[in-house]
């Protein structure tokens, strides 16, 4: 999590955190109207907006950069960010690149990223689908899909596994333990997936599978997890994060 002032809050620096995995908590940048009429409500001031690249880079970052940043649609119906028990979410995105804008291959990706959220009284089951391809032109390794980490391939290290090609399919099962100052779970994880450096690598025989048992809770500087996760290969990890691991998808946008 980092915590900045209004001026921080451009689309460049808010898409450039999140692709690290970083969750961002800034006011609204002063040039960015506020309009409650817009977008999802969520709660008391507090909605849920789209927020559109801008067509030109800053000055102070590269072409090459900026059209790594992802041009995406996103779509939220879930009833928490934090812990979803009931709704779904979706993202389709697009990267297009070219060598006279700047980046160092021309070439385009594609992914898809799918969570759909059911509850039967204090058990919950999630689950997730997320998809990323190369639509053409060799992809640099800096463009790479990445997988690893909490409930991202639980097991291996953060972003350990990375490709032109990735899947990933998850189905997260989550226990409400109590409502007493915070709100505390229990859950479980399976997991599979992998990247792949060319299409034709991509084998059901060349899936990963890993998964996790985990204990977490919403706190008020957002969820916070302990679990242990494992892997085939023999990869173990243990993890205390901090964020929402179903929505990062593969390239954490």
């Amino acid at each position: 999590v980092l915590v900045g002032d209004r001026a921080f809050a451009s689309y460049v620096i808010l898409a450039t955190l999140a692709g690290r995995g970083v969750h961002p908590v800034m006011r609204q940048h002063q040039k960015r109207p506020v309009d409650f009429r817009r977008g999802r409500r969520v709660g008391v001031h507090d909605q849920i907006i789209e927020l559109t690249r801008p067509t030109k880079p800053p000055r102070w970052m590269s072409v090459e950069a900026f059209e790594e940043l992802p041009a995406h649609l996103t779509v939220d119906s879930l009833d928490s960010l934090n812990f979803p028990r009931s709704g779904w979410a979706g993202q389709l995105y697009g990267i297009t690149a070219r060598e006279w804008l700047g980046s160092s291959e021309d070439y385009e990706l594609f992914g898809l990223d799918l969570l759909k959220a059911g509850t039967w009284g204090k058990d919950s089951l999630l689950g997730a689908l997320s998809l990323g391809g190369n639509l053409g032109g060799e992809v640099p390794i800096q463009a790479y899909y990445r997988l690893g980490g909490f409930l991202n391939l639980s097991g291996f290290n953060q972003r350990e596994l990375s490709g032109p090609y990735a899947g990933l399919a998850r189905a997260i099962y989550l226990r409400h333990l109590g409502s007493g100052l915070v709100r505390t779970y229990a859950g479980a994880s399976l997991e599979a997936g992998n990247t792949w450096q060319d299409q034709a690598d991509i084998r059901l025989d060349q899936t990963r599978v890993a998964g996790a048992l985990f204990v977490g809770a919403d706190t008020i500087l957002g969820p916070v997890y302990l679990g242990y996760g494992h892997a085939d290969g023999g990869n173990n990890a243990l993890s205390l994060y901090l964020g929402r691991p179903w929505l990062l998808g593969l390239r954490g946008y």
